[in-house]
């Protein structure tokens, strides 16, 4: 009498698995989906200018969930190691990840923005909010926060 071989679905795991290793979850502002404008005003923000201090609202949001992440990350493999599917699997890490940094540009804790432009915008709360009325000669900084509203993911 010959042996069964009888696989249970451990093929198909294996495949899941393989292609979640291969694949990309991109969060932030990401070029093609997010305005030109705004991607340049969150990087003069994220980094600082001679005039704006830094507000590392994305470096601060991947240093205070790392271990939050790898979590997210490991519970991934083990929910298609159980049948869970891909696509919903990375999806809800992209979701969470895009809600983790809108949150963080809500209450990163930054330095208030300059008198000047608490009068330009009718608000101290940095990275948020638009201008009263457009400075001179200048873009009107995220009006409406249209940052935080850009913030997106992909999976690839």
């Amino acid at each position: 009498m010959g042996a069964e071989i009888v696989d249970h679905g451990w093929k198909e795991i294996q495949k899941n698995i393989k292609t979640l290793q291969k694949t990309d979850i991109k969060v932030g502002l990401i070029g093609g989906k997010a305005d030109g404008h705004v991607i340049e005003y969150a990087g003069y923000n994220e980094f600082g200018t001679s005039r704006i201090k830094p507000r590392p609202f994305m470096r601060q949001t991947f240093e205070e969930n790392e271990s939050r992440m790898k979590s997210m990350i490991a519970a991934a493999y083990v929910n298609v190691q159980n049948g869970a599917e891909i696509y919903k699997v990375t999806n809800d890490i992209g979701r969470d990840y895009k809600g983790f940094i809108q949150r963080e540009i809500i209450i990163g804790g930054f330095e208030a923005n300059a008198k000047s432009t608490v009068y330009q915008k009718g608000s101290s709360q940095p990275l948020i909010g638009g201008y009263k009325k457009k400075p001179k000669g200048k873009k009107s900084g995220d009006p409406g926060g249209r940052m935080r509203q850009s913030i997106d993911f992909e999976v690839k």
